[in-house]
């Protein structure tokens, strides 16, 4: 059984039309597939959206403490802006 190198070095006016038929038709075949897994996939992110949104809320108020928030961050300069260091 002769390789696809094989075919074009000892035949490459022959062999180039079949290679390429071949290649045409496994890129339908790819195009096909992928377009099939995209549509499922879409489905998949669209369901989980909401689930990673409520998930990175929760993770965002565990990374920032209370003491960082805002009404705690301006209690300090309130009393510069009052003129009391």
């Amino acid at each position: 059984m002769f390789t696809v190198l094989e075919l074009l070095r000892k035949n490459p006016a022959g062999a180039i039309p079949v290679i390429l038929r071949r290649l045409k038709q496994k890129d339908l075949e790819w195009r096909k597939a992928r377009q099939d897994l995209n549509k499922g996939w879409k489905d998949v992110l669209e369901k989980n959206y909401h689930k990673k949104r409520s998930c990175h809320v929760n993770l965002c108020r565990s990374a920032f403490p209370p003491s960082l928030s805002l009404p705690a961050s301006l209690f300090p300069l309130t009393p510069m802006a009052s003129g009391h260091f």
